[in-house]
């Protein structure tokens, strides 16, 4: 039984990065990874035999106090009549299942935390991450297989449970990879650099770093660009090559205004979207409006969380307030029409869906995962993780699975390096 539990949890991480590629369609993309994890939980319902330590229960303690959190947000909102009708068109499914879905998925990214903190151990390490790090690499050589075969005018062949029409940038190349949006994408990536700095897989973290081209991702290629610039610079500086410095300097920013210029793709991405005319009315950018969509958007979502500051207006329930809310343009630019608005900012998220109770609790669960990342290794997880925090801000959504494992393997390493020392220390 324990061989099987070990196998799940293998093929649970190794399927991390097909958030939408090989998903099976039930009205919402159910993943291999949740599949796997669905049963490794049922497997080990016998809680009796399991063994908490006290740190594992710290963080138990507090993300089921935010799952009961947001459960009591749902349910005081489902109840409650506001002075004006709610948008009951701007739903995924019906009112309020998506409220329902979102506390499944908080629930299902908890239990992947967990089942992270409680099995990994010195002894499994190795084989888990090899596993996080060979689905990453699977996933990307196909983003890559996506992306030369819009240039070279290959066969675009889709994976089982993709979207017909992936996203693209520009009528390009499509820059989703394996998930949904390139957003999510360029976070994986992001992670991914990050994990590679820890555990010193240097060759790994070039082919990532080169990889979050593939996204197209504005805020995830200047997120990779600069953590794998400061990382490689300082390792040359703690080695006293300053001569290297000074040409790595010279040649970073040589490719980059290099690809800027010939690249008329990424200057969009890049430059278009912080610096563009930001007159939206006056503009048909897709860049542009991408900008001013996330400024606009958080701002809606500041002043609802400033009129439900208690319990925000429930999970997954922005929507439903939005054109109450949104004072400019209601999403009629050609680019973009979704059929359910939503918030390109998780802690505008937090707060406008879950109040301040609900956002100060993701801040204070953050705060614990960031001060041992800099106690753990300030260069990589701990300069990573700001950029991390920093991502979350043009970031749709907290509750993704492969961004509590990477939270989960934080802590755990944090406490596997605390045992060695500790062992050390015995001898």
């Amino acid at each position: 039984m324990e061989n099987i539990k070990q196998f799940l949890i293998l093929i649970f991480v190794f399927f991390l990065p097909f958030g939408q590629a090989l998903t099976i369609n039930i009205g919402f993309p159910l993943k291999i990874s949740e599949l796997a994890l669905i049963l490794f939980l049922l497997l080990s319902i016998n809680f009796s035999k399991v063994t908490f330590y006290k740190w594992q229960l710290k963080y138990i303690l507090l993300l089921c106090t935010i799952l009961f959190f947001s459960f009591v947000s749902f349910v005081v909102n489902y109840f409650w009549e506001f002075d004006y009708s709610l948008a009951l068109s701007n739903v995924r499914f019906v009112y309020p299942f998506d409220s329902i879905l979102k506390i499944v998925y908080l629930f299902i990214s908890f239990c992947g935390f967990f089942s992270i903190i409680l099995n990994l151990n010195n002894h499994r390490v190795n084989n888990y991450i090899n596993y996080i790090f060979a689905g990453a690499i699977v996933s990307l050589l196909y983003a890559w297989y996506l992306f030369f075969s819009n240039y070279l005018h290959l066969p675009e062949y889709l994976l089982p449970g993709m979207d017909l029409e992936p996203q693209r940038v520009s009528n390009g190349p499509i820059r989703c990879g394996t998930f949904k949006e390139g957003n999510y994408f360029g976070l994986f990536i992001l992670i991914m650099v990050i994990l590679s700095a820890y555990y010193k897989r240097f060759k790994s973290m070039f082919f990532f770093t080169i990889s979050i081209i593939t996204s197209f991702s504005t805020v995830g290629m200047i997120s990779v660009f600069l953590f794998s610039s400061f990382y490689f610079i300082r390792s040359l500086y703690i080695r006293k090559k300053y001569y290297l410095i000074l040409s790595s300097f010279v040649i970073i920013f040589s490719s980059i205004i290099f690809l800027l210029n010939t690249n008329n793709i990424l200057r969009t991405m890049l430059v278009s979207k912080l610096v563009g005319n930001t007159e939206f009315e006056n503009s048909n950018a897709e860049s542009t409006y991408s900008k001013q969509e996330r400024t606009e958007s958080s701002i809606t979502a500041f002043k609802l969380g400033l009129d439900n500051l208690v319990f925000g207006v429930g999970p997954s329930n922005y929507s439903l307030h939005y054109d109450q809310y949104y004072s400019r343009y209601k999403f009629k630019n050609k680019y973009f029409k979704p059929k359910k608005p939503v918030c390109n900012n998780v802690y505008m998220e937090l707060f406008s869906e879950q109040g301040i109770v609900g956002l100060i609790l993701f801040l204070f669960f953050l705060y614990l995962i960031i001060s041992q990342a800099f106690r753990l290794e300030w260069c990589s997880f701990g300069v990573g993780n700001i950029f991390v925090l920093i991502y979350l801000f043009a970031f749709p959504s907290y509750s993704i699975l492969f961004l509590w494992v990477y939270f989960a393997i934080i802590v755990s390493a944090f406490h596997i390096n605390n045992n060695k020392q500790w062992m050390k220390i015995q001898r």
